[in-house]
C-alpha cells in the first residue's frame, strides 16, 4: 500500500521554476519556428539556396543606352521589365521585355534600354519573372 503521508512530505519542483522552464521552452520553440519560416535555417543548412535569384546591375552605359547585368546565382534568370526612376523614386520610364531576356547562371549580359533625355540622377531596376526587383546604384545623365 502507498504511504500518503510520505508522498505529501516530498517536495517537488517549485511552481516558479516550473513556469520559468516552460517559458524558456516556449521561447526556444518560437525562435526555431521563426528561423524555419523566414528561410534563415534553410539557407544556413544549405537547403534553400538553389533556387534563389542573384542578379546585379553592374553598370549603366548612358552613352549607348545599355544596362550591364550579371547573374551570380546557380539558375538562369529571365528579365521581364526594366524601370527607370528619378532621384525622388518616381518611375520615369517602364518597359516590358517581350520576349524576356534570359541570363544564364554566372553570365553577364548587356540589355538595351530607353534612358531619359532630361539630365538628372536616376536608378534602374530590373524585374524578373519571379517578381523580384534588383536596383542599380544611382547614375547621372547630362
Amino acid at each position: 500500500m502507498i504511504n500518503l503521508r510520505k508522498l505529501r512530505n516530498e517536495k517537488g519542483l517549485s511552481p516558479i521554476f516550473a513556469v520559468l522552464i516552460l517559458i524558456a521552452i516556449t521561447v526556444i520553440a518560437a525562435i526555431v519556428v521563426y528561423m524555419y519560416s523566414s528561410g534563415y535555417l534553410a539557407s544556413m543548412m544549405g537547403w534553400g539556396t538553389a533556387g534563389q535569384e542573384k542578379v546585379a546591375i553592374q553598370a549603366v552605359d548612358v552613352n549607348n543606352g545599355k544596362l550591364i547585368i550579371s547573374n551570380s546565382g546557380t539558375t538562369s534568370v529571365k528579365i521581364t521589365a526594366i524601370i527607370i526612376r528619378d532621384s525622388q523614386g518616381n518611375a520615369v520610364s517602364s518597359e516590358a521585355l517581350s520576349p524576356a531576356e534570359e541570363i544564364t547562371a554566372g553570365a553577364v549580359k548587356d540589355i538595351d534600354v530607353d534612358l531619359p533625355t532630361v539630365s538628372g540622377s536616376y536608378t534602374a531596376a530590373v524585374v524578373t519573372d519571379q517578381g523580384n526587383q534588383f536596383v542599380s546604384g544611382s547614375f547621372k545623365i547630362g
